[in-house]
């Protein structure tokens, strides 16, 4: 359907008493419509957006608002992330600029708006020109230049966290070993780094709910502890490394200098070859900026306490006669379009389960849910 269709519906909900339901229902039809647009026929419908936007920034009830935010990022930001290709790429920093450009300018935005003034980003065209400016970036780092101060972005999902910033932390840790290490995330990067005395971890809750501005209240944030840890440290002697993170929103919201700012691009043309991990991607990424080669592992350095608990648990089910342990985690990071399916999960298990004497711990993730 075309974008008229949506308004001329969007105009006659908002004549009548908003129901969750029609928001949701009525949100997805046009998140999908865009997507239809731009898969068949690679057409960019900016319209579809800004009607998504006005709809998540409408009212102040988050059942009202929440819905169309929930459409926007899971159906079609997500779509544009998952892909890994170079086309995705670009439209989703196109949407992502539009999205933001749209919440700087309603009233309960005027924070997000003076905050990207500073960084002299004022329109959708500064912040989709910063990104490419960044993409191209030929920034390198040598063991000659003074960086007291390494701020690490976390990826937000615990596997990517792993297999790319603690192959970055390691990399840097040997051209940098006098340096401070500090790594922005969740409370969950305590329980993979927590026992490396060389990392320091400053708390910050990504929101993957919500409204369009909550979504994007981590960058706040994240910018609030780079200006607290860079205080204390001379700004030439400090770097940020971003690992295409969600919270500059995959680098598309400034945090720091150009000059000093390293972005792994992990989804560009350049990037992209079929016949690597991430954690290889990260190392050549590395191995460019560094001008050394070298190649690291994804590692974990997990606290004694932890171990302990964990050495004890294991103890206990193997003197119960349990002679193979497994843990399954099948958590797909909120979002159920990566399910492989209930049914290939439940033969899976049960095949694990055929070879005696096995115990298979079901890991329910991490958050409320």
């Amino acid at each position: 359907m075309k974008s008229s269709y949506y308004s001329e519906k969007w105009s006659a909900l908002t004549t009548q008493d908003v129901d969750p339901n029609s928001m949701r229902r009525l949100s997805r039809q046009i998140a999908y419509s865009f997507l239809d647009y731009y898969l068949k026929d690679c057409y960019y419908e900016k319209d579809y957006i800004d009607l998504l936007c006005e709809m998540t920034t409408f009212s102040e009830d988050p059942k009202l608002i929440n819905p169309s935010a929930e459409a926007l990022f899971s159906i079609i930001v997500e779509s544009l992330c998952d892909d890994f290709e170079e086309l995705q790429t670009m439209t989703y920093n196109k949407v992502m600029a539009q999205v933001i450009t749209c919440c700087r300018n309603v009233p309960a935005g005027k924070e997000l708006d003076l905050t990207l003034n500073d960084f002299g980003m004022y329109s959708s065209k500064d912040l989709i020109d910063r990104i490419n400016r960044i993409r191209i970036n030929n920034n390198s780092l040598s063991s000659q230049k003074p960086i007291r101060k390494i701020i690490l972005l976390s990826r937000v999902t615990i596997g990517a966290d792993v297999a790319i910033t603690s192959v970055v932390f390691q990399r840097l840790n040997m051209i940098f070993p006098e340096a401070e290490f500090v790594f922005i995330g969740s409370s969950k990067l305590e329980e993979l780094y927590g026992g490396n005395p060389r990392i320091k971890i400053r708390r910050l809750t990504y929101s993957r709910k919500g409204g369009l501005l909550e979504r994007l209240s981590s960058w706040h944030s994240a910018l609030k502890i780079i200006q607290e840890e860079t205080a204390s440290c001379p700004a030439e002697e400090t770097i940020l490394m971003d690992p295409d993170s969600r919270l500059s929103q995959l680098g598309v919201l400034p945090l720091f200098p150009l000059d000093r700012y390293f972005f792994f691009d992990s989804r560009s043309d350049s990037s992209l070859n079929k016949t690597m991990s991430m954690a290889e991607l990260a190392n050549s990424w590395l191995d460019k900026i560094l001008g050394d080669k070298n190649f690291c592992y994804p590692e974990v350095w997990i606290t004694k306490s932890y171990v302990d608990i964990a050495t004890h648990f294991c103890k206990m089910l193997r003197n119960k006669g349990a002679k193979r342990i497994i843990v399954a985690n099948f958590g797909v990071g909120a979002n159920p379009r990566k399910r492989v399916g209930r049914r290939l999960e439940e033969e899976l298990l049960l095949t694990l389960l055929q070879e005696p004497n096995t115990v298979i711990l079901l890991d329910k993730g991490f958050g409320d849910e």
